[in-house]
């Protein structure tokens, strides 16, 4: 993941952060919650403290310590001359992650099983990651429109491939999602992601840009501006 998104995030000029959660989860156990929100403002703090599940907890904390790596680094190649500031975490709408005080950039967070990733910025930008799991067919069609459906139902017999397509489905439309920043008021159903341009009239004009790679078991997607993914 880290080679990965380091590469993508030099050549289309956004920052990457990468934090393995199963690292978090042993931390918080031998330090203890105060020791690991140093690393949270006030703010970020309080929303740590209301989450009451454990996993949750850990992928929150793991998510955030992503978004600021992605954005500290974004901050040190966009202006290297200048200072990182405190970067404070929040949600806004839909839920979507913003960097307080900085609207001029975008942040996307994901996270499954071991990983947190993060990206940020100028243009909108999302990223999701999935691990590779056996996925029963009946799933895609819940989320697949009538094209991808086509497409599984031809490669259905090959058990390894099928799992992985069906993932990285999943993942596309989830970064797209993020792109929009509308969350799950996108229906994946609309979205045709076996090109790797794609575009969601109901909800913009915008054609996005889609890269996806598969490694170690998951699939990690980023969905760009097309302008800046033509750089």
């Amino acid at each position: 993941m880290e080679e990965f998104l380091g590469q993508k995030a030099r050549a289309f000029g956004f920052g990457h952060g990468v934090q393995n959660i199963t690292e978090i989860a042993l931390r918080l156990n031998a330090q203890g919650d105060a020791a690991m929100s140093l690393a949270l403002a006030d703010v970020e703090r309080a929303a740590f403290e209301r989450l009451v599940v454990e996993k949750r907890r850990i992928e929150w904390l793991a998510g955030r310590l992503a978004a600021k790596r992605a954005f500290a680094r974004y901050m040190r190649a966009s202006d290297p001359g200048r200072a990182v500031p405190d970067i404070v975490v929040l949600n806004g709408r839909h839920r979507a992650p913003f960097v307080l005080g900085h609207s001029d950039v975008t942040l996307s967070i994901s996270h499954s099983a071991e990983y947190a990733v993060a990206v940020v910025g100028p243009h909108s930008i999302g990223v999701d990651i999935e691990r590779v799991e056996p996925r029963p067919l009946a799933l895609a069609s819940y989320f697949c429109c009538p094209e991808e459906r086509l497409f599984l139902e031809r490669q259905w017999q090959f058990q390894g491939e099928r799992d992985v397509i069906l993932t990285r489905l999943w993942s596309r439309k989830e970064a797209v999602a993020k792109f929009l920043r509308l969350g799950g008021r996108v229906d994946f159903k609309l979205i045709n992601t076996l090109d790797d341009y794609v575009c969601v009239e109901r909800f913009s004009d915008e054609t996005i840009r889609l890269i996806s790679e598969e490694q170690s078991g998951y699939c990690i997607s980023l969905a760009l501006r097309t302008e800046s993914a033509a750089r």
